[in-house]
């Protein structure tokens, strides 16, 4: 199986789930640096790193129902 035997409908559902997880990432961002989180910290440095691929990903999807 690939993208292309994915249905419209699962796309979009993939995508809003997968926009659902980069807000609360997103939100969690803003929570670790107004907690004074160090720039170091290895779970910070984790959501910072995984944070863009999912971007990524939802753009793909984006791409993908738009098509």
């Amino acid at each position: 199986m690939n993208s292309d035997d994915l249905s419209k409908a699962q796309c979009a559902d993939i995508r809003r789930k997968a926009a659902w997880m980069l807000s609360y990432l997103e939100k969690l961002s803003d929570r670790m640096s107004y907690k004074g989180f160090p720039t170091d910290d290895p779970i910070r440095q984790a959501l910072l790193m995984h944070w863009p691929p999912l971007s990524d990903y939802t753009v793909r999807l984006r791409a993908v129902l738009s098509a």
